[in-house]
């Protein structure tokens, strides 16, 4: 019977490590940042930064050889993420959601850079008011007294619609 709990007690370990392991996972994201030059090649070089500013939280990874940037363990909320590679424009992408648990993608292509530029790309609702399409005026006293109407006083016109 001691033989049997000696074998047996390894596999429950293991089996509640997993478990607690996967339950602590699951309240974290992960970010995977391809970035690519004009070309569609990948670039290798850059360095990727997500920044959840109402967290102040930041993390950056640098690629594989493979030119795929990973960035692992992020708590979930809306991140800016900022690529940067010599030669290349620096880009900001704002308003990158990420949830529990997901594995989301973010494509990235970066512009030749001449000088120092920075290129920002952001997420925000138009100005114009799309839902309706109503205006409006207003009218001075000086418009309605200069409306064409027979006869100011009401008394009058009560007068003649008598009359007819």
């Amino acid at each position: 019977m001691t033989r049997f709990f000696r074998l047996l007690a390894p596999v429950v370990f293991l089996a509640v490590f997993t478990i607690f392991s996967q339950a602590q996972n699951a309240a974290t994201s992960e970010l995977h940042v391809t970035v690519k030059d004009p070309k569609g090649a990948v670039v290798t070089n850059a360095t990727v930064a997500a920044r959840d500013e109402g967290k102040a939280f930041e993390r950056s990874t640098t690629a594989n050889s493979d030119g795929d940037y990973h960035l692992i363990a992020l708590p979930p909320g809306v991140y800016a993420v900022t690529v940067e590679a010599p030669s290349f424009a620096k880009v900001e992408v704002k308003g990158v959601t990420v949830t529990v648990g997901q594995s989301a993608e973010l494509p990235v292509a970066l512009a030749v850079s001449a000088g120092q530029t920075s290129i920002t790309v952001t997420s925000e609702a138009a100005l114009v008011e799309t839902a309706r399409t109503s205006t409006t005026e207003t009218v001075d006293q000086r418009s309605i007294d200069n409306l064409p109407i027979n006869g100011r006083n009401y008394i009058d016109s009560q007068k003649r619609i008598r009359r007819l």
